[in-house]
């Protein structure tokens, strides 16, 4: 979660609350959605590869050996990580959001959160 908060700083300074005046003005804020999504993506791929690397091993004695099928080793990866994604998404779009200065509606604001 540190590293989102340094992330949505850093876009937040960037594209300080700028106006709506012109096509460059939105196609800015395009690019902060578009930078803010493209380096959290990276971000995670990053931080999950070493551990998915270590634990193919064992996934692949434990399917081997009958115990499981490759679905549920799937599903229980997933199904752990969506509360840390939850969290990271909510922290990164309170900062970038309001930082940047999109438009102030509860409806605009849940729609960026999805």
């Amino acid at each position: 979660l540190v590293v989102i908060l340094v992330i949505g700083t850093l876009i937040t300074t960037t594209y300080w609350q700028q106006s709506y005046e012109s096509a460059a003005d939105i196609q800015s804020r395009i690019n902060a959605i578009m930078f803010m999504m493209m380096l959290t993506a990276a971000y995670n791929l990053f931080t999950i590869m070493p551990f998915q690397i270590e634990k193919r091993a064992l996934i692949y004695r434990e399917i081997s050996s009958g115990m499981y099928w490759i679905t549920a080793s799937v599903l229980s990866d997933g199904i752990v990580e969506i509360p840390y994604l939850i969290a990271e998404t909510l922290v990164g779009v309170n900062i970038v959001y309001w930082g940047v200065g999109f438009q102030d509606s509860d409806t605009a604001y849940f729609y960026y959160t999805i």
